[in-house]
């Protein structure tokens, strides 16, 4: 009971930080309620209803929430944010209700719940518009029916499946969590030939089948497996995700795991015992680690662009949990056996390390406040002046080029947009990017209109911007026709096309 209470608190002290939190919106969450409006009201998912067919989003789900909020005249981005506040919400509940599951110790499941709830990365997300939070919690709920499923072997499998699907509509690496979950379970119901048919066949009805479905879509409407973001976002390897992946480990759960370590090391010297760990506990590690290396290989070539608030490492936070929460419940079942008041020092600690977690989490809000604050800002600053400088200057059918951040400029504007961000355009995104081969891209599609990112004064995004305006045709055909700054100089630059 004392742990539901500190949850609860800990839940309550999410909610202030909500509410203390300024409004912001990522510009890519401006993509997906594109999509979602010409969904809702031309009945075409896609992101130019003239142009040729791109998925250019990541989440269906939250696609397909935005349209429905469309249809019933609820503003679509208000509806996506409304929907990750509750999911950062509800964390604290599902961690506490995995704990139960597992048969983790009342002080092991609130130790990995308030430490989840105080990660100050979660409000940043939450209130983004973009799918982190609602994929975080499905995380969660997948842990939670996984370990059902494998403490209670007569739990149905149909939950773990259900769970595994939306995960995966949410986003595609879901895919290798629910496919993970749903084999090891099988796994351990093996023994019973019996119950394994009936098992396959549930799996296969409810996520086997539906994901043949989506994929098959998929290949029909799009010609393609995975969604176009990840071809836009493919890229050499690099650490990136790695190093955010342990900076979240070691600023939030390092404690608690090496507390609890500790206390089995000494537990095992004083007593002379072993941990024990329980079965279903080493099939959830086994499935917290595979789903992990399956997050690292999904963005191993992955390019960190928008990496705000370590957000693909927070993909990886439910999995995490699961790793935190059975280390500190086996040291806690190991300190039963230690003498005297050896029992009572180590659980003290694993106290004291989650209020260092909260501490740190508290240290961290003004930095992820500042940087809502900071990209608002410039947003306010530089999107909607640009918008509304293209519908006053270009008729209603021109295109307009943007590099890269085609989420905000073109919602405004209802232009037909070239997105040299890739990641609604399949030629961009399947194609070399040598700057050569960008800067004919863009005169081979002849826009009327280029607008371009700076992110210091006098240079453009990057080397493909940069060939682009430098080439003589652009020279000749274009002309400088409005730019907007900010203070600390980033900007948007706006090229029109010369009259012919």
């Amino acid at each position: 009971m004392l742990e539901s209470v500190v949850v609860a608190a800990a839940t309550a002290h999410a909610a202030l930080a909500l509410r203390r939190a300024p409004a912001w919106t990522v510009d890519d969450a401006w993509i997906v309620v594109r999509y979602a409006e010409n969904l809702a009201h031309h009945g075409v998912l896609a992101f130019n209803l003239d142009g040729p067919r791109v998925e250019g989003f990541t989440s269906l789900s939250a696609v397909l929430l935005a349209s429905l909020a469309s249809v019933l005249h609820v503003a679509p981005m208000k509806a996506m944010v409304v929907a990750g506040e509750i999911a950062f919400l509800l964390g604290g509940a599902l961690v506490l209700a995995l704990g139960r599951s597992v048969r983790a110790p009342p002080l092991a499941a609130g130790a990995v719940a308030v430490v989840h709830l105080t990660l100050a990365e979660h409000v940043t997300h939450a209130t983004s518009g973009l799918e982190t939070e609602p994929f975080i919690a499905l995380g969660l709920a997948l842990a939670l029916t996984a370990a059902r499923a494998l403490r209670e072997p007569r739990c149905s499998i149909v939950p773990v499946a259900i769970v595994g699907f939306v995960l995966t509509i949410t986003r595609p690496e879901g895919a290798a969590a629910a496919a993970i979950a749903l084999a090891i379970v099988l796994q351990a119901r093996a023994r019973d030939r019996a119950v394994l048919r009936r098992d396959a066949v549930r799996a296969a009805a409810w996520y086997a089948l539906p994901m043949a479905l989506v994929t098959a879509w998929r290949i029909m409407t799009y010609g393609s497996v995975v969604p176009n973001t990840y071809f836009a976002k493919r890229t050499g390897w690099n650490g990136a995700h790695v190093g955010d992946l342990w900076t979240l480990v070691n600023a939030h759960f390092l404690d608690l795991v090496v507390v609890a370590m500790a206390a089995v090391a000494v537990v095992a010297l004083v007593a002379g015992r072993g941990p024990r760990i329980w079965q279903h506990e080493r099939r959830m590690l086994t499935i917290a680690a595979l789903v992990l290396l399956a997050h690292l290989a999904a963005y191993a070539r992955s390019e960190p662009m928008m990496d705000f608030g370590r957000r693909f490492a927070m993909h990886g936070l439910p999995w995490l949990d699961v790793g935190a929460l059975v280390a500190v419940s086996v040291a806690l079942r190991s300190l039963r056996r230690a003498p005297g008041a050896l029992a009572a020092a180590p659980a003290l600690v694993i106290v004291l390390a989650v209020g260092s977690a909260v501490l740190r989490g508290r240290d961290a809000e003004a930095t992820e406040a500042g940087r809502m604050t900071s990209y608002a800002r410039a947003m306010d600053l530089l999107c909607a002046p640009t918008a509304t400088w293209i519908v006053d200057h270009t008729a209603p059918d021109a295109t307009i080029a943007v590099y890269p951040d085609a989420g905000c400029v073109p919602y405004l504007s209802r232009r037909r947009t070239i997105d040299f961000g890739r990641l609604n355009d399949a030629a961009l995104a399947r194609s070399t990017r040598a700057p050569a081969n960008v800067a004919a891209y863009f005169f081979v599609n002849d826009p009327d209109v280029l607008v371009a990112s700076r992110p210091r004064p006098g240079e453009l995004w990057d080397d493909g911007a940069q060939a682009i305006v430098a080439d003589p045709r652009f020279q000749t055909g274009y002309e400088l026709a409005f730019q907007r700054d900010t203070a600390e100089g980033v900007g948007y630059v706006v090229y029109r096309r010369r009259p012919r």
